[in-house]
């Protein structure tokens, strides 16, 4: 009997999802049965002459083909369809006020928030781009204070916790990156004439300190001792860095605002480009390109990336006013992902909460994502907004 699948069902669902193919010629036993999807092999559960019942194996939100070897014959014309649970967008803090006063949830102002980074405690600290102000708001509650720091902020740009507990920040227009303890002391790292525009921070596993600095079109390396170790240069760029983060394997990311491209450094400092073409989008060329290949999606402009603690990237796009992930494949493979607009209506401004495919946001600073809860910083709608599962 020649191999066929004639039907699956279902025709969608997630990892864990027990599918049901027909057809003719399966294998007599399970283990006489090798199926894949998306190269992922899947558990053969159970088979009769006609029916095979298989498990969906762990891949990201898409479409493919799921292939069926039986001594050495092959089949791949039924397709699953890899979905997820919907997300919904919250307002949490913020009045929408331009202004600075500590509060509970939209009780409270916060002018212009662009970076912001979980502590340790699980609160929310909250640069304030134009309102040279460093806010703490604790989860959950949403009570927003003022942190005051002991040096003068002035734009505050980015920010991430280190290793030791401590926020380090790039504070913009003074050229100058801070480390700050929880009491609002802070120290310099190197000097100013060290940084001409510093924007990004991140931190890599061992505790390595990066910064964007925009105006020098480099990425700076730092050791934990305040060492610096290496500079990864973006001087053929249209713009400098205006964000940075790290994954686990070292290669660092970076995005600005006048190149629409992400870029992708490795440790020794070979840099690609790991999607956008480099042509400013609109509406209707913006495309989220084909899972398993970023190469094919294109770029607006950025301030913000982040990894979460899924180990996926979260990044804002201020040109199309959305939020984004990339999830890395099997291997943790970024070049191999898939690219995911995930709240937002592209080129559509705006401040409506709900599902994430109709909410609206502002020009975005950063989002960052630890357990499920995805906070953004709406830097235009001067509001703290939260991605979730719970509506």
């Amino acid at each position: 009997v020649r191999l066929t699948t004639a039907t699956i069902e279902p025709a969608s669902g997630k990892p864990g999802t027990e599918i049901l193919l027909t057809g003719e010629g399966f294998g007599k036993t399970p283990a006489d049965n090798h199926v894949t999807i998306n190269g992922k092999e899947a558990e053969v559960k159970s088979v009769t002459p006609t029916e095979l019942t298989i498990i969906a194996p762990e891949n990201p939100e898409g479409s493919y083909p799921v292939v069926v070897t039986v001594d050495g014959v092959t089949v791949d014309n039924q397709v699953f369809k890899y979905v997820s649970d919907p997300l919904f967008v919250k307002t949490i803090a913020g009045s929408g006020a331009a202004a600075t006063t500590d509060g509970t949830g939209t009780a409270a102002a916060i002018r212009s928030p662009q970076g912001i980074a979980l502590a340790s405690d699980g609160a929310l600290w909250i640069c304030q781009q134009n309102g040279n102000a460093l806010r703490r708001m604790t989860i959950p509650g949403y009570d927003v204070t003022t942190i005051t720091v002991s040096q003068a902020l002035s734009a505050p740009w980015c920010c991430a916790f280190g290793p030791d507990g401590n926020l380090v920040l790039a504070n913009k227009a003074n050229h100058t990156v801070y480390k700050v303890a929880a009491d609002g002391t802070a120290r310099q790292i190197l000097t100013a004439a060290d940084w001409k525009g510093p924007m990004g921070v991140a931190f890599d596993k061992a505790g390595n300190l990066y910064i964007a600095d925009r105006d020098a079109k480099l990425i700076r390396k730092i050791s934990p001792s305040g060492e610096k170790l290496k500079d990864f240069s973006m001087s053929d760029c249209k713009q400098g860095p205006c964000a940075v983060t790290v994954d686990a394997k070292g290669n660092i990311y970076a995005v600005n605002g006048g190149d629409y491209k992400v870029f992708m450094f490795d440790a020794e400092g070979a840099r690609s480009v790991l999607f956008g073409d480099g042509v400013k989008p609109t509406a209707a060329t913006w495309s989220d390109g084909e899972p398993g290949n970023p190469s094919s999606a294109t770029m607006g402009q950025s301030f913000g990336i982040t990894i979460g603690s899924d180990g996926k990237i979260y990044l804002t796009d201020l040109l199309a006013f959305v939020v984004r992930t990339i999830t890395p494949d099997a291997n943790g493979d970024f070049k191999k992902g898939t690219v995911k607009t995930i709240a937002g209506i592209p080129f559509t401004k705006g401040k409506a909460d709900g599902q994430s495919e109709s909410a609206t946001f502002a020009a975005l600073g950063t989002a960052v994502e630890k357990d499920g809860l995805i906070y953004v910083a709406d830097n235009g709608n001067n509001l703290i907004r939260l991605i979730s599962k719970q509506q």
